[in-house]
């Protein structure tokens, strides 16, 4: 057998499972506890450095996610079935949290699948999508303001005086009240004015058995019987004096004065955009409300609630407080679509809250995180709440939503969604596309690096993970991703339950629970439109029984362990300078 003889380069291409022939030079078969670095050449992973043991165990779905804004707030929150701990990552403290609502919200029998994060500012919104999202009616009198039901009122409103004319009311076509005005064609018949019109109109109506209240030239008969009808007569092609019973057909046709309380739907134009309307006389003015008993709020206890930091350092999780229906009805205010479903992911896009449940995404009014529902069903507002559901041949529902650029990319299981908006967003201008298809995982959420968006394919049906590097493309439809496990088709066990990644180390770290003591690293170099690296490596830890979390901070990668008699918070350090 002829002896070959061949140089070995510097092994920074990491593991390769490919036949020798067809392997780079500079990758290998195994690579265990390794850093292949493109400056520093093939070194050692450094160790990890103990900060504070946290207790003795934590529940095998535990999960963490990291809370940070500088290098002296960094913060991880840890969360357990039922319960939850703030550490500052720093020192090992462990914070004070207070729990004022309790801790129901927090039962997942696996955090790790049940728990999705977004931060922002000192809040940071925690959802469990093991809770479907319910409504609570808000009985009358919304807002604890007087409400009259518009089913049994009638209002008459005197609009102009003139001489010599009957001002008559029926109902169900039986002439109720009438009251003739003065001829005028003498110096003491003055004619009387619309507010003394009224008050004989009125006299006339309380004969005929009415209850009334009298505000001005506008007469409110409160006790009308169910299904009645009211018409008038007042000269003039009975424009002198007006009725109506629950609706009007546009604002002008309201009377400057009625009842405190007095609900009126106005049909509003035909030919406009928005829909029919409800007014409410409080105060002096006409006001736009919510129909009579179509108040309906979100019940608080299944949204996903807020984890605060204190002004004086402790913390709070506690319910949310979000705005229900406070105008329109169920029809034209509808509830959003995630009322009835789980959520499956939270974000913030364009100073939007966003909610991805079932088929739809769900983006809140524009600088009002709290709000789902229309501010005004006169008109369609461009900073209206949006709710819209992808369109594709399969049924697919969205479980990662990742803001890019202007876009945000939406994911379901086995396909990818593009949102996009044209020069501003608004529900006139915003739309889903259909992007590309590639498996992925519905546990383990994307991650945004530099221009890429990582993602893994852990189905249950494959013994072994695959990772991908998905390519958003700039005014182009069609994404793309490339494979970067395809070297390595059977190295990353299935099961993955947390990725992390830095665009500083130009690292990702995949850690699978079918091999608890260990870590996937894969390290990755651009130069330019060129990858010049692209290597995986395997860490293990000994004295180890379980890796509950792993996150990148700065020039640290943090580490939740579990070691033989205790939960340790540890850290490394992954800077080339020290290698």
């Amino acid at each position: 057998m002829t002896l070959v003889s061949n140089t070995i380069p510097n092994l920074v291409g990491g593991i390769s499972q490919q036949p020798p022939a067809l392997r780079l030079t500079t990758s290998c078969e195994s690579m265990v506890n390794t850093w292949p670095s493109i400056v520093s050449g093939l070194q050692k992973r450094p160790p990890t450095r103990h900060i504070a043991s946290l207790g003795t165990s934590l529940s095998d779905g535990a999960c963490g996610y990291l809370i940070e804004r500088n290098e002296d707030y960094r913060y991880l929150a840890v969360l357990e079935n039922g319960n939850l701990k703030v550490i500052n990552i720093n020192t090992g403290a462990l914070q004070t949290v207070a729990f004022p609502d309790g801790k129901l919200y927090l039962n997942a029998t696996s955090p790790v699948d049940a728990f999705r994060f977004v931060t922002f500012g000192d809040y940071t919104f925690i959802s469990n999508n093991t809770k479907v999202v319910d409504t609570v009616a808000v009985s009358e009198p919304v807002g604890g303001a007087t409400r009259l039901n518009p089913a049994s009122q009638g209002t008459v409103y005197v609009a102009t005086a003139a001489y010599n004319t009957y001002y008559s009311v029926y109902v169900n076509g039986v002439l109720k009240a009438s009251y003739l005005t003065p001829t005028g064609t003498s110096g003491s018949e003055a004619i009387a004015d619309t507010s003394q019109i009224a008050t004989q109109v009125n006299t006339a109506l309380i004969a005929s058995g009415y209850t009334t209240i009298k505000t001005g030239s506008t007469i409110t008969i409160t006790n009308l019987p169910a299904g009645a009808t009211l018409q008038t007569q007042g000269g003039n092609g009975d424009k002198m004096m007006r009725c109506f019973i629950s609706d009007v057909q546009s604002f002008s046709d309201l009377p400057p004065t009625s009842p405190e309380g007095r609900i009126v739907r106005v049909a509003g134009d035909l030919e406009a955009l928005g829909d029919d309307y409800y007014v409410v006389f409080e105060k002096g003015i006409w006001r736009e409300t919510v129909d009579w008993n179509q108040g309906e709020a979100i019940d608080v206890t299944t949204m996903p609630h807020v984890l605060i930091r204190n002004a004086d350092g402790t913390w709070t999780f506690k319910k949310h407080v979000w705005k229900g229906r406070s105008v329109g009805d169920t029809e034209s205010s509808q509830n959003p679509s995630f009322v009835g479903k789980t959520i499956n992911d939270i974000f913030v896009y364009t100073n939007r809250f966003g909610i991805l449940a079932d088929e739809n995404l769900i983006l809140s009014e524009a600088d009002n995180y709290e709000n789902f529902y229309r501010t005004t069903t006169a008109q369609l507002l461009d900073s209206d709440v949006i709710d819209l559901a992808v369109l594709h041949s399969n049924v697919d529902v969205l479980h990662h939503a990742i803001p890019y650029n202007r876009d945000l990319l939406l994911m379901s299981a086995t396909n990818q969604f593009r949102f996009s908006y044209q020069q501003y967003l608004g529900q006139k201008t915003a739309n889903i596309q259909y992007s590309t298809s590639f498996n992925v995982s519905t546990r383990v959420h994307p991650l945004n690096i530099g221009n890429s968006v990582y993602f893994v394919d852990d189905r249950s049906d494959y013994a072994y993970t695959k990772a991908y590097e998905y390519f958003p493309k700039e005014n182009v439809v069609a994404d793309d991703a490339d494979e970067i496990t395809s070297q390595i088709p059977e190295f990353i066990p299935n099961n993955i339950t947390f990725t992390a990644a830095s665009n500083r180390a130009k690292a990702i770290v995949v850690y699978s629970a079918e091999d608890p003591t260990s870590l996937f690293v894969y390290k990755f170099f651009w130069s330019g439109d060129r990858k010049v690296q692209s290597a995986w490596t395997k860490w293990t830890f000994t004295d180890c029984q379980k890796i509950y979390w792993a996150g990148f901070s700065g020039t640290y990668l943090y580490f939740l362990i579990k070691r033989p008699n205790e939960v340790t918070l540890e850290r490394m350090r992954i800077d080339e300078d020290v290698f």
